[in-house]
């Protein structure tokens, strides 16, 4: 794969915070007997999160923190139980609810169980998609078609109707051609009945063909993110081996 130069500068500095700082191989990544270190796989995975374009205030968040309804932290355990199934089947979820409520951090879950899985991940919002559409960004659209799990934030979010079809139609076409032969995980704001008024019933109907509606009604997460913030502040060497080690056993 290649990187622009942004994205190259970027994994050198997770480089420079995980691997460098590292005292267990003091920056090889390896240990004598040609073991991958902790700090190297922690390395590997977080590139991938980072490549997917999953923001990295999800990257420490797991189940066990969200305070949402038990019975949907039973539903994405059992959605990663069979989650090979799943891509074979392509059978997404869609988490509906208001603002804060830890849509996101369900959905990026999944992503990030996904990139530890070795599938391909990208992570993109609805005004991503509407401004790629217009402007033609060839490059969004590739990095499109060659990921596996798609998550598509704020699905519908400031969508205003100007006479035009253009986007409710690459919309459209989007989904059908997705769920052929893709994951794909949505949030949203609205309703199944406002999508449906918003951007058409033909594209209510084509989720629905392979995508579950899951309504969140939790707290408002941002709160809790507040009291989290001296998370932040720790080395990156403290940072993610405390928090990302979990999810990179497999790299």
């Amino acid at each position: 794969m290649t990187y622009n130069k942004y994205e190259w500068e970027k994994l050198n500095e997770y480089k420079d915070d995980i691997v460098n700082t590292c005292t267990s191989c003091y920056g090889l990544g390896y240990m004598d007997d040609d073991v991958t270190c902790d700090c190297m796989r922690i390395f590997k995975y977080i590139s991938k999160l980072f490549i997917a374009g999953i923001p990295s205030e999800y990257w420490n968040l797991y189940l066990d923190v969200l305070k949402v309804e038990p019975e949907v932290i039973d539903l994405i355990k059992k959605y990663f139980q069979y989650f090979k199934n799943a891509v074979k089947k392509h059978k997404g979820i869609m988490f509906a609810g208001s603002n804060g409520v830890g849509k996101t951090a369900l959905m990026c879950e999944i992503g990030k169980f996904a990139v530890s899985e070795k599938y391909k991940v990208k992570f993109f919002t609805f005004e991503d998609f509407t401004q790629a559409a217009h402007t033609g960004n060839v490059e969004f659209f590739e990095k499109l078609k060659q990921a596996d799990i798609h998550l598509f934030d704020e699905f519908g979010k400031g969508y205003i109707k100007e006479g035009s079809f253009f986007v409710p139609s690459k919309i459209e076409q989007y989904i059908k051609r997705t769920i052929a032969d893709k994951v794909l995980i949505i949030t949203t704001n609205y309703t199944e009945e406002e999508l449906a008024e918003e951007l058409g019933d033909s594209i209510v109907s084509a989720i629905q063909r392979q995508i579950v509606t899951v309504t969140i009604d939790g707290d408002d997460y941002s709160t809790r993110r507040q009291k989290n913030w001296t998370e932040d502040l720790k080395t990156g060497y403290d940072y993610y081996h405390e928090n990302i080690l979990r999810y990179a056993k497999n790299f």
